[in-house]
């Protein structure tokens, strides 16, 4: 019964996982993970600090670990540490450091970029707002020229009626001077010729006259 038992135990132990631990490569040093406990072994890795593995078994100052990606390998355990070392932390912290950096001076030349483009678009406004308060002036004075050039056009056209129809009145009164002159010229002519006419008969009278008394 203890055989079964002892039998029972030992297949429970081989057959449970194996509890791994996670451990990190000390500071100051790169350590190679061997294919067995000592320094004939083959090397399959090389680990550097901070790098992060699992233990799977110690023996003899030795640690069975398995790497990230997947590979197992003896290491020494002397190199092996619970916390990340602080030099990894440090390069670590160094390069999100330069990384907030590199995005602070983004955003600051973005921002930088984004007043630039609001004071060209307020330019920009301010201009349009310029162009737009001279065209409104512009337009008005326009439509109070448009209203006096029409009060204008209507007076000329006014007078233009009115010119025409006294052009054609003198035209008529012209025409009436025109007949009253051929018709006065034609009375003196006749005036005329009368007083021709009674001067030829009275002379011929007149001689009538003079031969009478000389026959006497």
């Amino acid at each position: 019964m203890k055989k079964i038992l002892l039998t029972v135990a030992l297949f429970l132990m081989i057959a449970s996982p194996v509890r791994a631990e996670s451990f990190y490569i000390s500071d100051n040093v790169d350590i190679d993970v061997r294919t067995g406990q000592g320094y004939d072994y083959r090397i399959i890795a090389l680990m550097h600090p901070g790098d992060r593995v699992e233990t799977l078994k110690n023996e003899d100052g030795w640690s069975l670990v398995r790497l990230e990606n997947g590979k197992e390998g003896w290491m020494l355990s002397r190199f092996l540490t619970k916390s990340r070392p602080a030099g990894p932390v440090l390069l670590d912290l160094q390069k999100e450091h330069r990384e907030l950096q590199e995005e602070y001076s983004k955003a600051i030349n973005e921002n930088t970029g984004f007043k630039l483009e609001n004071e060209t678009l307020k330019t920009a406004l301010d201009q349009k707002e310029s162009e737009r308060a001279a065209a409104l002036e512009s337009y008005e004075a326009l439509k109070k020229g448009s209203t006096e050039f029409l009060e204008v056009s209507q007076t000329l056209d006014a007078a233009n009626k009115e010119l025409s129809s006294l052009k054609k009145r003198n035209g008529e009164l012209e025409a009436v001077l025109v007949k009253l002159e051929n018709g006065q010229w034609t009375k003196g002519l006749l005036t005329g010729a009368g007083i021709l006419l009674a001067g030829i008969l009275l002379g011929m009278i007149s001689r009538k006259k003079r031969r009478r008394s000389s026959l006497l």
